[in-house]
């Protein structure tokens, strides 16, 4: 660094008057420069945060959400629904990995039947686990299932993003 007051101290250039470098943008008094000390005691500091947050948000469980509630308005947020599988489709394609599972969960949460039934979809390789861990969902079953929601003008669908995330309360499948 220089030690000619007048010069910038972190390019060497003299920028004049001004608080910032014209050159560099540095700033020119040294209270007004953040030292390398204070930049990693604020690294520290959000770590602690983000740590804290993470354990928190690993002990909270996801409230669920009855499924008449579900709207467009939600999209792309996540939900975690509990009801019964009243149908299921799978689509297979030439690639095995790449299967869809489809099935339609009803929770009762409303008299008109359209309202209270959700469509989930499993895909690719999350389909592929839950078919080796033996938890496909079958007509009957009371599954708990969290995931994505998609919604918009006439369509609900919630999309399941691991297999833990679908856990069968009851085996009741037909």
């Amino acid at each position: 660094m220089s030690a000619n007051p007048k010069l910038c101290p972190s390019c060497g250039k003299d920028p004049g008057t001004p608080v910032v470098c014209q050159y560099c943008c540095a700033a020119i008094e040294p209270h007004r420069r953040i030292t390398e000390k204070k930049l990693a005691m604020v690294a520290v500091g959000v770590s602690f945060i983000g740590v804290a947050l993470l354990v928190w948000a690993s002990m909270v469980e996801t409230p669920i959400t009855p499924i008449k509630n579900l709207a467009s308005d939600g999209a792309f947020l996540h939900y975690r629904v509990k009801g019964e599988v009243i149908r299921f489709s799978e689509f297979k394609t030439p690639y095995e990995d790449s299967n869809i599972f489809s099935f339609w969960i009803d929770d009762g949460s409303s008299d008109k039947s359209d309202e209270a039934v959700l469509k989930l979809k499993v895909d690719g390789p999350v389909y592929a686990d839950l078919k080796e861990a033996g938890k496909v969902p079958q007509r009957g079953d009371i599954v708990d299932v969290e995931g994505t929601l998609y919604a918009g003008e006439g369509f609900r669908l919630l999309s399941l993003n691991t297999a833990a995330m679908l856990k069968l309360e009851k085996k009741g499948g037909k």
